[in-house]
């Protein structure tokens, strides 16, 4: 086991975290998360170990384009689901919608969701199927840098939608935050690249993002990449809303620093696929060091 591993789990045991499911979830109580090395598990400490959690969640909406932009009854239940989750920063992934201003998808989204900013990515992908990241956060967040990798020479060739790299601020908490929606005909390269992308960066670092991390795109456990990083989302998890799919392609990654703070997470499995066939994911931090 890594040596970081065995500190990190020290201090995973002493921290609390705070369980927020929304109120309407009737799926079981989630794990806490195992390090993809370790089957070892966390042990949460008393509330008062803990004195601000900070939710971080992603969701891939499936098709975020102009007729769901037009479909009064998918808007309304995708601004509730987010409503309910009540993330401190989401990233909402396959906005696809290319109409500018208030008539786009996103924006109509947005709309709805009056507690929260927001902030979108440039178009990517490499075919005519282009794509972007948006990325909502309440105002008590502070957006300290941007990187939309898209922009950057030569990334969309390493990555078929190159990450969205948001650092914010909360609390005194920095966070850095890397969004993908990986190619699931390359999932493996792509990590390869993402992995080499983030060599040797300090601070508190999450990835998150519909990964397609699992089943036959990607096994985990044959796979090297970010091993030393803490997989907050289960290889057991299932964050599809397909009933014929049980797959955990949705995944929270923590660097070692992060991984002192990351704790449980959780699943909306209330989505219906007419929705959206990814489910809402989020996972709570348990904030107690500041730099």
């Amino acid at each position: 086991m890594p040596k970081y591993l065995t500190t990190g789990l020290a201090m995973l045991a002493s921290l609390y975290i705070a369980l927020c499911q929304p109120a309407y979830a009737q799926s079981p109580t989630p794990s806490p998360p195992t390090p993809k090395s370790t089957t070892a598990v966390a042990t949460p400490a008393p509330a008062s170990g803990c004195p601000y959690t900070l939710k971080v969640g992603n969701w891939n909406l499936h098709f975020l384009g102009k007729s769901a932009g037009n479909d009064t009854g998918r808007m309304t239940a995708y601004a509730q689901h987010i409503q309910d989750a009540n993330c401190t920063v989401l990233f909402v992934q396959e906005i696809r919608d290319k109409t500018t201003g208030k008539n786009n998808a996103f924006e109509k989204l947005c709309a709805l969701l009056p507690n929260y900013q927001h902030m979108v990515s440039s178009r990517a992908g490499t075919s005519n199927i282009k794509e972007q990241y948006g990325f909502l956060y309440k105002p008590n967040v502070h957006v300290k840098a941007v990187v939309d990798y898209n922009t950057r020479e030569g990334m969309p060739n390493q990555f078929e939608r190159p990450p969205l790299e948001v650092t914010i601020n909360v609390n005194d908490y920095n966070l850095t935050l890397i969004n993908i929606h990986t190619d699931p005909d390359h999932v493996p390269t792509e990590m390869d690249n993402l992995e080499a992308l983030l060599k040797n960066r300090n601070g508190n670092v999450v990835i998150i993002g519909d990964l397609n991390a699992d089943c036959d795109y990607y096994d985990n456990a044959s796979q090297t990449q970010f091993d030393d990083w803490l997989w907050v989302v289960l290889d057991s998890a299932d964050t599809t809303s397909k009933t014929t799919t049980n797959c955990a392609y949705d995944r929270v990654i923590a660097n070692p620093d992060a991984a002192k703070e990351a704790g449980i997470f959780n699943i909306d499995k209330t989505i219906p696929y007419s929705v959206s066939d990814h489910f809402l994911i989020w996972v709570e931090l348990c904030i107690l060091e500041r730099f």
